[in-house]
């Protein structure tokens, strides 16, 4: 059973779509179409029909405030697996998610990228974004978890309150 807003989640198609674009996801090994980063940025957009002049505007807000505008006209194919990431951030955020689940964002970035992406992380959750995030990462674990689940083997170990649960 899945709960939003306390409110269980039905399985009909047009709930769940409507469910679906209030949330994003980070993968842990960022998948980009063919295409340039652009594209790859805009895709969420144009799956909702915003209009041409918004897209153009939001996707330069989001790669300059990700550091990645230099990247826009360059094939997804041809970059590397940091900025892969990087690009994958900017699609997923493109959209101003209310829910963003994140698996292992910090695997592909160098150091300075990772401090830099904890910082947006913080910058996410101080404007309400709710983050479920699976990480190996204890400094993440301990600044920014408000409540985890830890696992072994793929079972639950113990879970609740980061105050409360041992890691």
């Amino acid at each position: 059973e899945v709960l939003y807003r306390g409110v269980k989640v039905e399985k009909e198609k047009n709930k769940l779509l409507e469910l679906r674009r209030k949330f994003s996801v980070i993968w842990q090994n960022p998948y980009l179409y063919h295409g340039t980063v652009e594209h790859n940025i805009k895709l969420p957009l144009k799956l909702r029909n915003v209009g041409h002049k918004i897209i153009k505007r939001k996707v330069f807000n989001i790669a300059n405030k990700l550091e990645i505008k230099h990247l826009l006209h360059k094939n997804s194919n041809k970059i590397s697996g940091g900025e892969k990431q990087k690009v994958s951030i900017a699609r997923s955020l493109i959209t101003e998610p209310e829910i963003l689940f994140i698996d292992e964002p910090n695997s592909s970035l160098d150091y300075k990228s990772s401090r830099y992406f904890n910082n947006l992380f913080t910058d996410l959750i101080s404007e309400g974004v709710t983050i479920l995030l699976i990480t190996h990462d204890l400094y993440q674990i301990e600044n920014y978890a408000e409540y985890i689940t830890v696992l072994e083997r793929g079972e639950v170990a113990s879970s609740g309150a980061i105050n409360e649960v041992d890691f």
